[in-house]
């Protein structure tokens, strides 16, 4: 693989991630959820964000 592919691939994936945070974020201010919602969509948010990171390292 070259090096272009590779950090395009990248690049969607923050974006794919930084634009699901965005999403969670922005629900749950504007519905006003819980603190266990919270707790609960930021711990889904940090899976995929060291899922990601994991991938990347292999």
């Amino acid at each position: 693989m070259n090096k272009p592919f590779i950090k395009e691939l990248l690049l969607t994936n923050y974006l794919l991630v930084g634009g699901f945070a965005l999403i969670i974020i922005a629900g749950n201010l504007y519905y006003g959820t819980a603190q266990t919602f919270w707790n609960w969509s930021l711990g889904v948010l940090a899976v995929l964000a060291l899922t990601m990171v994991v991938k990347i390292r292999r």
